[in-house]
């Protein structure tokens, strides 16, 4: 049936609050429809969540999705940021990737 192979996945997606903070500020990010599968639905672990502005990476943890392919973690924006524009990555060991846009502000 070309109905079922026509059928995808959800993208995962993160959500940073708040958006916008200063360098060295709290924040918390959240992740929905993680999965490892489209078909098992298998929390994935070894998520990375990587902070990059201006051509430098900064890891800030590596953690795993819970069984509602969801997560929740308290960060902090990188010392080193500069104010501006940035963004905030959660990696699978796929390759797979979602990005949230980040403000640092002064």
């Amino acid at each position: 049936d070309q109905g079922e192979a026509a059928t995808s996945c959800s993208s995962p997606s993160i959500e940073a609050v708040p958006a916008r903070a200063a360098a060295g500020t709290k924040f918390r990010l959240r992740g929905h429809d993680f999965s490892s599968g489209c078909k098992g639905g298998t929390p994935p672990s070894g998520v990375t969540i990587l902070f990059r502005q201006d051509g430098r990476t900064w890891r800030l943890t590596t953690l795993d999705a819970d069984r509602n392919l969801a997560f929740e973690a308290g960060l902090r924006v990188p010392a080193g940021a500069e104010p501006g524009r940035a963004k905030v990555q959660a990696v699978l060991r796929s390759g797979d990737r979602a990005e949230e846009r980040f403000v640092v502000l002064r």
